[in-house]
C-alpha cells in the first residue's frame, strides 16, 4: 500500500522501475473472493458456448463486423521488435490490422498527413498523395485503433490512491453518491477524496498514466495543457469545440436530495436555453440506486429545466427505469458508463442491456482513481468481466471497443473528429500487440506492455522505444514496462520524464503509472451488496435484496435471485431500492427489463395509453391531455401552460418558454436598463404593453447581449435580431442587430412583494428581466459580498450599476428599491440602475470617505430623499478646515431630480478633516484624508499554466512600506465587483513582495499565497493602499476576450516584468491599457517562468 507517511522513504529507496510499476506473481483474491479451479474467476459460471466475440451467440441487435483481408495480412513479423520503421518524410504510413466501426482491415493501412489528420484508411493507401515518401511503420501482428477516449474523469482529484488500497473498502455499499461524499453522512461512513487540488505535474502524471494505455482524449473536469485532449476545454483540445462538464447539474453539491420534488438550486447555466446553447452538455445524472437518484432525472426533463435533448449525454445513469432510458433514446441522449466505480460504491451499475436494447449509444469513462479504474484498459477489463460473468456475454467484442472509442466521441458530438479512423479525422491512434489475440480482443485484453505506439494529431507520444525513437527524436526512456522498453515524448511540455516524475511525486507518492497484473488495491468490479447491518448499514433498503455477485448453478448471473424466480436468470438485475421490492418489469410480461428487448411500449413511452404521435406530452403521463392554453403542448410538460405559443413563434414569450430556438427577430421591446461594461454588456428590455405581441407581464422580459456598450437609451423601443442564449442562468438574446423604432416609452415598474421575486419565489422566474419595484424595505444583511445586500430577509439587491455610498446599514429603511429583476449565480436580484432606484429616507453624501492625494480632484454627489422642488434644491457643502477641499459652496439639484454632483480640489498639503452636506435641517458628514500614497507598484506578473500565477510588488520609496493597509483586487472577465485579499507584513525600501496562488508549482519565491491570485489573461488587478488605487493591470470593467495585447505582448500564458524606466504605478484602472506601454513580456515556459521572481535584478 502507498501511504503518505512512507512517501519520502519510498522516493529515496525505490528504483526507477518501482516508482513506475508494482509487479507481483499474479492477481491476489480481492474482497474475500476465492478463485475456482476451473479457470473461471470468482466462482462465476461461464456463459453459454458459441460466438467468437465474448461468448454470446450471434444477435440481430449487433451486426458482426466485416473482416476484410488485405495484402498486408501476409507480411511476416519483423526480425526484432513489433514494428519495422522505414524513415521518410513527415507523412506516416501505418500498416497492421485496422479497426474501424463495422469493418476490420487485416493487413490494412492508415495514412497520416502532415496536418495531423488521417488522409487514407483501407487496404492500400500507397497510391494516395503523400504516401510514396512517407515514413513507414509496419506492424504485422498488431491492431491499429483510434486512440481511446476517457469520457469521465476528475483530473484534479487523481493525486490519490484507491480507497481500497488504504484499507477503507468494507462490505458497506451506498445508495446515492451523497451517502459517501462527505462526513458525517449517517448511517453511512464517508469516503475521503484522498486528493484534490492536484498540481499541474500531478495532473500530467495522471494523464501520462492514461496515455500509456492508449488514451488520447479525456473529459476530465479541468486539467492542464498537456498530453491528452481535454474535451471540456476547447483551448486545450485542438478541436475548436468543447463539452460542458457538470458534476452537479442540480446544484446539489451541498447534498440536497429529494424523492418527489424539484427544489434543487441547479447549476448556473442549467436551464433549457443554457443547455441548448452548448455544443455538448454532459452532466452526472442518477448516480445511485434509490428513488433520490432517479428523481434527478425527473427534475431535468421538463419546462425551463429540460436537459433531455440531443445536445446532452448523461454520466452514470445508474438509478433509472426502462421508461427513463426509452426517453433518453427518443431524445438521442447518450450514456457514459463507469462500471468499476459504480460497482465499488453501490454494488450495482447502469442497466446497460436496457440502454442497448433502446438504441442508446454507450460510452465509457474511468471516473477517478479513488474508486474507479487507473486507466481505460483497466476499465475495459471491468466491462469485459462484467459482460462475461453477469450479462451472459451480451456485448460482442466490437461493441465493448466502440464504448471506448466512437461511442464516447458521439456522446460529445465529436465523432467526426476523434474516436474513429476515418479520412479527415484527427490522427489520434493507438497500436496494440495482437500476437496473442486478434481484432478488438487485442485491445480488450491488452496489458501495459502491449501498447506499441500512441499518436495524438499525428505526433508520436508514447510506445515501444525502438519504434518511438525511429519516428521521433528527443523522446525520453520510461524504462522497462512489464518486459518491454518504452519511451515518452514530452517536448510540448518543455520537461523531461525524469523531471515530471520528480515534480509529480514532490508532495506525495502518486499512484504508479502501470502495474504488471492486477493493480494494487484496485477497486472491485464484482457487484455485491452483502451487509446485513450491525456496525455497517444494512444493504437491504426498501425491499432490495442481498447478493454476493458469485454465480452458481442456481443463480447464473450472481444477482442473489435463484434462476427459477429470476425474471432475467442470465442477466444481472437485482432488486434495487428504487424498484420497490420487485425486479424491474415495466410491461408486466414476466420478462425483466434487463433482458426484454421491448420493456416499454416504444409507441407510448410514458405509458398513458396515448401513442407518442398523438400525445400532447409524450414523455410524461397525462391521460387527461390537459392543455389550458390550447397550444398543443400538455400542461405537465409545458413551460408556460397559461401562454398559448406555437413552436417557432418569434416572440419573447416563445423564447422564454423554450418553444423557439435559433435566430429570431423580436419587435416592440422597450429598454429598461443599460449594462455598459463587465463580462456581458447589453441591456434589459421587456415587451411593450399594448404592442401586437404583448401577452401579459409574465415572461415578457429578456436581456439583450450586445458584446459591447449598448448604443440605445432607456425608454427606447427596439427591434432586436439575434439568437437565444443563456448567461449563468439568465435568458438572453445574443444580438446581431438592434434598431430603435421609438423613444421615451420607459414603463413604470411593477410593484411586487419581496418574497414573490426572491430566489425561488413564486414569481421569480416569471418576472425575470422585468422592471420591478418593492416598497417599504428594511436592510437585513448589509453585505452579501459582490456589492449586494439583502432586504426584508429574503431579497437580494445588486449594486453593480449603482453603488450606494455610504453603504447600507443593517436596519436601515428605504421607501423602495427598484430595477430589472436579474438572475445569476443561483440567485434573483433587483439591479439598481442609479440613485433614483432607491427611496432614501434622508440626505446622503458620497463618497462617505474621501481619501485622495494632495492637489487631486474629487467628485462629491448629493442625493435627496425626495424630488427637488421648483427652482431646484441648493445643498450646502462645508469643508473643515475650509482649505481641505476647494469648490462650489452649494450643489444644486435640478427641479424634479434627486441627485447632483460637483468637483472639488484637494489641498496641496497632506491633511485630515471633514466635509458636510446640509439641506433643510438635514445634515450628513464625510471624512476627508489628503495623503501621499506609498511608492508601491506591480513589478512582475506571472500567468502560467494551471495554478502558476503570481504578482510581484516593488517598493521604490525611501522607507519600509506597511502592507497591512494595502489590498489586491481582482476583477474577473470584465467585472466591476472585485475579489480582494488584504496583504500582510512590510516590504523594505528597494525590495519586493511576492504573492502567489496557493498551488503554485514553485512556492519558494512567494511571501504570501492566496486563492485570489487566480487570474487568466482577461482579469484586471488593482493595488490599493489606504483606500487609494496606486497601480493597476488591465482595465477594470473591460473583458478583452482572452487577453490584453499590444506590441507582441499578451497577458495570457506570459510572464510580464515592468520596464525599468517605470518608477510609479498607474492609479487609473479605468483607462485603456496596453501591456507593451510599460511592460516587457516573454511566453510562459515552465522551466524558466519563475526566474527572477522575488527580485528586481533585471533593473540594476
Amino acid at each position: 500500500m502507498l501511504h503518505r507517511s512512507s512517501s519520502a522513504a519510498l522516493l529515496t529507496a525505490l528504483s526507477l522501475s518501482l516508482l513506475l510499476v508494482a509487479c507481483d506473481d499474479g492477481p491476489a483474491p480481492v474482497d474475500g473472493m476465492v478463485p475456482t479451479d476451473g479457470g473461471v474467476t470468482d466462482g462465476d459460471v461461464p456463459p453459454p458456448d458459441g460466438g467468437e466475440d465474448g461468448g454470446m451467440p450471434p444477435s440481430d441487435l449487433f451486426t458482426p463486423p466485416v473482416i476484410t483481408t488485405c495484402p498486408g495480412d501476409s507480411l511476416p513479423p519483423p526480425s526484432s521488435g513489433r514494428c519495422e520503421v522505414t524513415a521518410g518524410d513527415e507523412n506516416i504510413l501505418l500498416t497492421g490490422d485496422v479497426l474501424t466501426p463495422g469493418e476490420v482491415f487485416r493487413g490494412g493501412q492508415v495514412l497520416v498527413g502532415t496536418d495531423g489528420n488521417i488522409a487514407c484508411v483501407g487496404c492500400d493507401c500507397s497510391g494516395e498523395a503523400g504516401a510514396s515518401g512517407a515514413t513507414q511503420v509496419v506492424c504485422p501482428d498488431s491492431v491499429i485503433s483510434p486512440g481511446l477516449i476517457n469520457g469521465h474523469d476528475h483530473i484534479t482529484f487523481n493525486n490519490a490512491i484507491p480507497y481500497s488500497a488504504e484499507g477503507l473498502l468494507t462490505e458497506e455499499r451506498y445508495e446515492h453518491r451523497h451517502d459517501w461524499r462527505r462526513a458525517p453522512s449517517p448511517p453511512h461512513t464517508s469516503v475521503p477524496n484522498g486528493g484534490g487540488g492536484a498540481t499541474t505535474e500531478e495532473m500530467l502524471w495522471n494523464e501520462l498514466r492514461q496515455l500509456m494505455s492508449g488514451t488520447t482524449s479525456v473529459f476530465g473536469s479541468g486539467g492542464p495543457d498537456g498530453l491528452l485532449r481535454n474535451l471540456d476545454n476547447d483551448g486545450r483540445n485542438g478541436l475548436g469545440v468543447e463539452a460542458d462538464y457538470e458534476t452537479f447539474p442540480l446544484g446539489d453539491a451541498d447534498e440536497t436530495q429529494f424523492t418527489d420534488s424539484c427544489g434543487y438550486s441547479y447549476c448556473r447555466s442549467c436551464t433549457t436555453s443554457g443547455v441548448t446553447s452548448q455544443h455538448a452538455f454532459v452532466p452526472h445524472v442518477a448516480e445511485g440506486i434509490n428513488e433520490e437518484a432517479r428523481n434527478e432525472f425527473r427534475c431535468m426533463r421538463e419546462g425551463d429545466r429540460d436537459f433531455v435533448m440531443p445536445v446532452s449525454a448523461f454520466i452514470h445513469g445508474v438509478g433509472l427505469l426502462a421508461s427513463d432510458i426509452a426517453e433518453m433514446a427518443l431524445e438521442e441522449v447518450e450514456l457514459v458508463w463507469s462500471p468499476r466505480t459504480n460497482i465499488t460504491l453501490y454494488g450495482d451499475t447502469a442497466r446497460v442491456t436496457e440502454y442497448a436494447y433502446a438504441g442508446v449509444p454507450i460510452g465509457l469513462g474511468t471516473d477517478w482513481v479513488r474508486s474507479g479504474s487507473m486507466n481505460m484498459l483497466r476499465e475495459l477489463v471491468c466491462v469485459d468481466e462484467f459482460n462475461a460473468n453477469h450479462l451472459a456475454g451480451f456485448f460482442p467484442d466490437e461493441q465493448m471497443w466502440l464504448m471506448a472509442t466512437q461511442n464516447t466521441a458521439t456522446a460529445f458530438r465529436m465523432d467526426s473528429l476523434i474516436g474513429v479512423l476515418a479520412v479527415g479525422a484527427r490522427a489520434d491512434i493507438a497500436i496494440y500487440d495482437a500476437s496473442s489475440a486478434r481484432d478488438h480482443r487485442a485491445v480488450l485484453g491488452a496489458d501495459p506492455d502491449d501498447v506499441v505506439l500512441v499518436m495524438r494529431g499525428g505526433d508520436v507520444l508514447f510506445g515501444d522505444s525502438d519504434v518511438v525513437d525511429a519516428v521521433r527524436t528527443g523522446c525520453d526512456s520510461v524504462g522497462d514496462v512489464c518486459g518491454s522498453a518504452k519511451s515518452v515524448c514530452l517536448q510540448e511540455l518543455s520537461t523531461s520524464f525524469g523531471d515530471l516524475m520528480s515534480e509529480a511525486n514532490r508532495r506525495e507518492m502518486q499512484y504508479p503509472l502501470f502495474f504488471c497484473g492486477e493493480p494494487e488495491g484496485e477497486p472491485s468490479c464484482m457487484p455485491a451488496r452483502t451487509s446485513m447491518g450491525g456496525s455497517l448499514p444494512d444493504a437491504m433498503v426498501n425491499g432490495s435484496n442481498y447478493y454476493t455477485g458469485m454465480s452458481s448453478a442456481d443463480d447464473m448471473d450472481g444477482d442473489g435471485i435463484d434462476n427459477a424466480s429470476d425474471n432475467c436468470p442470465r442477466v444481472f438485475n437485482p432488486i434495487r431500492p428504487l424498484d420497490n421490492g420487485a425486479q424491474a418489469d415495466a410491461d408486466g410480461d414476466g420478462l425483466g427489463d434487463a433482458c426484454d428487448d421491448d420493456p416499454v411500449d416504444a409507441s407510448d413511452i410514458d405509458g398513458d395509453g396515448i401513442d407518442n404521435d398523438a400525445d400532447n406530452c409524450p414523455t410524461a403521463p397525462n391521460a387527461d391531455q390537459a392543455d389550458r392554453d390550447m397550444d398543443g403542448i400538455g400542461d405537465v410538460c409545458d413551460g408556460c401552460p397559461d401562454i398559448a405559443i406555437t413552436a417557432g413563434d418569434e416572440t419573447v414569450y416563445a423564447l422564454r418558454c423554450g418553444a423557439t430556438e435559433g435566430s429570431v427577430t423580436l419587435s416592440d421591446l422597450v429598454v429598461t436598463a443599460l449594462v455598459p461594461g463587465g463580462m456581458n454588456p447589453g441591456f434589459f428590455a421587456q415587451q411593450l404593453e399594448g404592442s401586437t405581441d404583448y401577452a401579459g407581464i409574465d415572461r415578457s422580459g429578456i436581456f439583450v447581449s450586445t458584446g459591447a456598450a449598448p448604443t440605445v437609451s432607456r425608454g427606447d423601443v427596439v427591434e432586436v435580431a439575434g439568437a437565444l442564449g443563456d448567461y449563468f442562468g439568465l435568458a438572453q438574446i445574443v444580438s446581431t442587430s438592434v434598431t430603435v423604432t421609438a423613444s421615451d416609452m420607459e414603463p413604470a415598474p411593477l410593484v411586487v412583494g419581496a418574497a414573490e421575486i426572491a430566489t425561488d419565489g413564486p414569481r421569480s422566474e416569471l418576472l425575470e428581466a422585468v422592471l420591478v419595484r418593492v416598497e417599504s424595505v428594511t436592510v437585513t444583511n448589509p453585505d452579501l459580498g459582490f456589492d449586494q445586500f439583502e432586504v426584508n430577509g429574503t431579497l437580494r439587491v445588486d449594486q453593480d450599476l449603482f453603488l450606494i455610498d455610504p453603504p447600507p446599514a443593517a436596519g436601515e429603511m428605504f421607501g423602495f428599491v427598484q430595477g430589472p429583476l436579474t438572475y445569476s449565480f443561483l440567485d434573483n436580484r433587483v439591479l439598481l440602475r442609479d440613485a433614483l432606484d432607491v427611496g432614501f429616507d434622508a440626505l446622503r453624501l458620497s463618497p462617505a470617505t474621501v481619501v485622495t492625494p494632495p492637489g487631486s480632484t474629487v467628485t462629491l454627489t448629493v442625493v435627496l430623499p425626495m424630488d427637488a422642488p421648483v427652482g431646484g434644491a441648493a445643498v450646502t457643502i462645508t469643508p473643515a478646515p475650509v482649505t481641505i477641499l476647494t469648490g462650489p459652496p452649494t450643489i444644486v439639484v435640478p427641479a424634479g431630480m434627486r441627485s447632483a454632483s460637483a468637483t472639488y480640489t484637494a489641498s496641496a498639503l497632506e491633511d485630515t478633516g471633514t466635509v458636510t452636506a446640509s439641506y433643510m435641517g438635514d445634515m450628513v458628514v464625510a471624512s476627508v484624508t489628503i495623503a501621499t500614497p506609498p511608492a508601491l507598484f506591480f513589478s512582475e506578473y506571472v500567468e502560467g499554466n494551471s495554478n502558476n500565477k503570481a504578482l510581484e510588488i516593488a517598493n521604490l520609496g525611501g522607507s519600509p512600506a506597511d502592507l497591512s493597509v494595502c489590498e489586491i483586487r481582482r476583477y474577473t472577465n470584465g467585472s466591476t465587483s472585485p475579489s480582494s485579499v488584504t496583504l500582510m507584513g512590510t516590504v523594505a525600501a528597494g525590495d519586493v513582495f511576492v504573492i502567489c496562488n496557493g498551488s503554485i508549482a514553485m512556492p519558494g519565491a512567494c511571501d504570501m499565497t492566496s486563492g485570489t491570485i487566480n487570474h487568466n489573461g482577461n482579469d484586471a488587478y488593482e493595488l490599493a493602499c489606504a483606500g487609494m488605487v496606486v497601480d493597476s493591470i488591465g482595465r477594470v470593467g473591460e473583458d478583452p476576450g482572452v487577453a490584453w495585447m499590444g506590441g507582441g505582448i499578451t497577458t495570457m500564458d506570459h510572464r510580464l516584468t515592468r520596464d525599468c524606466s517605470i518608477t510609479t504605478g498607474d492609479p487609473n484602472s479605468m483607462d485603456a491599457w496596453d501591456p507593451s506601454t510599460e511592460w516587457n513580456g516573454t511566453a510562459w515556459d515552465v522551466t524558466t517562468g519563475f526566474d527572477g521572481l522575488g527580485n528586481r535584478d533585471e533593473c540594476p
